[in-house]
């Protein structure tokens, strides 16, 4: 799963030639960091865990709310796949 969503979302996130993550929108700096963590990890309760601690660190919090749930990060990786398509 998580090696064809990351194909995928290799197209949706990029979508336009951005050379660098500094040129992403923070939905597509949001988006990345839960695919590429995703992509890592292959679940979504161990990477929304790893999305919070990020936040420490200066990592994108959710568009809504303080902090990832599981049901959040499920929402984008849904979300992300439906516009791949």
């Amino acid at each position: 799963k998580a090696q064809s969503l990351d194909k995928t979302v290799k197209l949706a996130v990029a979508g336009k030639a951005l050379s660098s993550d500094s040129q992403l929108t923070p939905r597509q700096q949001r988006r990345k960091a839960v695919v590429d963590t995703y992509a890592q990890t292959g679940d979504y309760q161990t990477t929304a865990e790893l999305l919070n601690q990020r936040i420490a660190n200066g990592g994108p919090k959710p568009e809504r709310g303080e902090e990832w749930t599981t049901d959040r990060v499920r929402q984008t990786i849904q979300r992300i796949r439906k516009k791949a398509l």
